[in-house]
C-alpha cells in the first residue's frame, strides 16, 4: 500500500494510496485511450470506484466523458455493460496495461452544457513526488489533476443534461450478494445480509433527500457497516428483534448492537427539526414548518428497515413533498384549502 504522506500531492483530488494493484489507473491530460481515438482534456470528478474525465472524440469530432473503473472493480464488467445496453447507452471497451481490463462508457455528449454557457475553471495539477526525493512507486502518476469546477448562470434551464451511473445496477431477476455503494448509504438489509431488492434505492433515495436538505447523511459508518445497526434503532426507532437474532446465529453479527453506541443521533424527526432549529442555511431550502411536517412524513416513507414496507415510486410521485416542487408553495399551487 502507498503511504501518501511520503508524497507532495498539492491539490484537492482522489486517495493517491488507491494508485495501486486493484486500484485507480494512472490517467493524464492528453493521453489518447482506444486506440487513440478519445483525448483525455480535464477531470470531471472522482468516487471511491472510479475517476471521471472530460475528453474528446477524434472521431465524431464531440465531448464526451469517460468514466475509468478501479481494476478491481471491472473484473466483471459486463454486469454494467448490459444495463448501458438495455437502455441504450453507448459502451466502450478499453485495454490499459494495468493488470486487469478497464472499461469505460461515454454517457454525454458535452455539447449542450457549451450551449447553455458552461465555461471550464482551468485546469489545477498537483505534481506527485515523493517527499525524500526518491522514484514514485510503480503506477503513481506524475501529477494529480483537481476536478474542474462548473460556473453557469442558475437561471439556465439545463434540460438536457443526464446523470448517469450504472456501475452498481443489477437485474430484479439477479440481484448481487452485496454492492459497493457508500457505506453509509448500506441499507438495512444490506447490513444484515439479507436479499437486495429495487428497495435499495428508495432508501438511498430517502438518504439523498436528506443530505441534500440538512447537509449531511442520516447515519455514518467508516470501516464496518454493521456500525449502522444502532443508528437504525435511534434514529427510525427499532430493528426486528428477529433480524438480530438471525444475525446472530448467521454469525454476521458477534453480539447485540449496541444502541449507546449511537448516542450521538436523534430520531429522525428530532434531527430534522434541529436542522431548522436556528433559522436555515441561505444555500439550502427554505422550509417553514409546515414544509418540515411534509419532509418528515416523505421521509418516513423511504426510510423503513423493512424493505417490503417502503413505499414504490409511483406511491412517492403522489407525496405531497414531490407534488408541491419547484419551490412553488402548496397554497400557491392549489389555492388555501
Amino acid at each position: 500500500m502507498i503511504d501518501h504522506l511520503q508524497y507532495n500531492i498539492g491539490v484537492l483530488a482522489e486517495e493517491l494510496a488507491k494508485y495501486c494493484h486493484g486500484g485507480y489507473h494512472p490517467v493524464h491530460l492528453n493521453d489518447l485511450l482506444c486506440d487513440g481515438r478519445y483525448r483525455i482534456l480535464d477531470k470531471l470528478g472522482f468516487g471511491s470506484f472510479s475517476t471521471v474525465w472530460l475528453a474528446q472524440d477524434e472521431v465524431k469530432d464531440i465531448y464526451v466523458s469517460i468514466k475509468i473503473a478501479v481494476a478491481e472493480q471491472s473484473h466483471n464488467p459486463m454486469a454494467s455493460c448490459k444495463s448501458c445496453k438495455l437502455l441504450h447507452k453507448p459502451i466502450i471497451f478499453i485495454h490499459v496495461a494495468w493488470h486487469m481490463e478497464i472499461y469505460t462508457w461515454a454517457t454525454y455528449c458535452f455539447e449542450s452544457l457549451v450551449s447553455v454557457g458552461y465555461h471550464f475553471v482551468m485546469t489545477r495539477i498537483g505534481k506527485v513526488s515523493k517527499k525524500d526525493g526518491s522514484p514514485s512507486e510503480t503506477g503513481v502518476p506524475e501529477y494529480l489533476v483537481e476536478p474542474v469546477e462548473y460556473k453557469f448562470d442558475r437561471s439556465e434551464i439545463l434540460d438536457e443534461i443526464q446523470l448517469v451511473d450504472f456501475g452498481e445496477s443489477f437485474f430484479i431477476g439477479h440481484p448481487p450478494n452485496s454492492i459497493h455503494t457508500p457505506m453509509s448509504l448500506h441499507p438495512p438489509e444490506l447490513v444484515f445480509r439479507h436479499p437486495l431488492t429495487e428497495a435499495v434505492d428508495i432508501w438511498n433515495l430517502g438518504c439523498t433527500t436528506y443530505e441534500l436538505v440538512t447537509g449531511r447523511t442520516p447515519f455514518e459508518a467508516w470501516m464496518d457497516d454493521r456500525e449502522l445497526a444502532p443508528q437504525f434503532q435511534k434514529v427510525l426507532g427499532g430493528v426486528p428483534d428477529q433480524w438480530i437474532q438471525d444475525a446472530l446465529k448467521a454469525g454476521v453479527f458477534t453480539e447485540e448492537p449496541d444502541i449507546s453506541a449511537a448516542n450521538g443521533f436523534l430520531s429522525l424527526e428530532e434531527d430534522i427539526q434541529a436542522s431548522y432549529a436556528n433559522g436555515y442555511d441561505k444555500e439550502t431550502l427554505d422550509l417553514d414548518e409546515e414544509d418540515l411536517t411534509t419532509l418528515r412524513s416523505y421521509l418516513r416513507r423511504m426510510c423503513i428497515i423493512k424493505p417490503t414496507r417502503r413505499a414504490n415510486l409511483p406511491e412517492l410521485m403522489l407525496h405531497p413533498w414531490v407534488q408541491a416542487g419547484n419551490g412553488v408553495r402548496k397554497e400557491e399551487q392549489w389555492g388555501e384549502a
